[in-house]
């Protein structure tokens, strides 16, 4: 069977979408760094009475931050100022000042160092520090920004010692649901299992790679988590993109000596956000991948923040419906 993992998020919360969702989908996502622990105690109580009344209860998938930075409370601005301050705080209300709630990545972030945000959708490069907690940055490549979004800097890597606040309320809130796993963020070398294992017990584990030393560290990874998730937005923001399809295909190469599910998440359908039909390019590289030996994938923005989840969804029943007895893929 295929795995289809849908996130919930503004796009999809009403009640007939995620009815509809939980008639298509093998599991549900929810990425808890945008969502305040309220907010993820509602969304899970709405999915548990859902569960009951379809008397159809799937797991969901709580994606944890780990290692994975983000930026803090920030204006959505489509275009960015020509230089910012990132700066270290929750909060910034300013588009020229980031707030940066990782005091420790910007003591180790030096001038020169390039920095990418939101997918790699911005980039900017360090040129200066201003005491310890503060980088004055220019922007090189401009892009949509706003709260909470992913920011990566390649030339540096973030080893996670201690499990973050934020994780340790969103596994103390999921674990009170039978039907919650969880997700780690950007995973390095297997390691991380045994920080969060005590907190998640017997629960399904799953290892997001999204760092290129995370491919190399397959193996222990396999031994580690319970399944892989290839994530290619931080993949593609961590590395150079241009190196994205090498990446991926170095992965498939070691299907063979992998014991547990691969799952394929970032951009899978991501003309979606903003149009109501995949490419043909998508539609045949999902096709492919299935074909490869993913045993799913995960859609993102496309159900949780795009503007075509209804078309969306009738793009998967129609696609599963046409392609399930295919005898072409290994999944079906």
């Amino acid at each position: 069977m295929t795995e289809i993992i849908l996130t919930i998020g503004p796009a999809s919360s009403s009640t007939e979408l995620i009815r509809r969702m939980n008639g298509i989908a093998t599991r549900f996502r929810l990425n808890t760094g945008h969502l305040r622990p309220d907010q993820l105690r509602e969304v899970l109580d709405r999915l548990a009475e859902e569960f009951t009344r379809s008397g159809k209860v799937l797991p969901v998938t709580l994606d944890l931050q780990g290692a994975k930075l983000r930026i803090g409370s920030y204006p959505s601005v489509e275009t960015m100022p020509p230089s910012v301050e990132l700066r270290f705080g929750a909060a910034s209300d300013d588009p020229g000042i980031i707030a940066v709630p990782h005091e420790r990545f910007l003591r180790e972030t030096q001038p020169g160092d390039l920095l990418c945000l939101n997918d790699r959708r911005v980039i900017l490069r360090v040129i200066r520090r201003s005491g310890e907690t503060a980088l004055h940055a220019e922007c090189l490549q401009t892009g949509p920004l706003s709260a909470r979004k992913g920011l990566n800097c390649p030339s540096r890597g973030y080893t996670l010692d201690a499990i973050p606040e934020g994780d340790r309320d969103s596994i103390g809130i999921g674990n009170r649901y039978p039907f919650v796993e969880y997700a780690l963020s950007f995973v390095r070398d297997g390691s991380e299992a045994a920080l969060f294992r005590p907190l998640t017990g017997t629960r399904r584990l799953i290892a997001k790679i999204e760092q290129p030393a995370a491919l190399s560290a397959l193996k222990a990874l396999d031994d580690a988590f319970d399944e892989h998730w290839l994530c290619r937005g931080d993949l593609g923001a961590e590395a150079d993109i241009r190196d994205l399809g090498r990446l991926q295909r170095s992965f498939i190469d070691a299907f063979p000596t992998l014991r547990k599910p691969k799952i394929l998440a970032g951009e899978v359908l991501g003309s979606t956000v903003k149009l109501p039909f995949p490419t043909r390019s998508e539609i045949v590289h999902l096709y492919d991948c299935l074909c490869t030996g993913f045993n799913g994938f995960v859609l993102s923005d496309e159900t949780a923040q795009g503007g075509h989840v209804p078309e969306v969804l009738s793009f998967l029943e129609h696609f599963f419906s046409t392609n399930s007895a295919d005898s072409q893929t290994k999944n079906w």
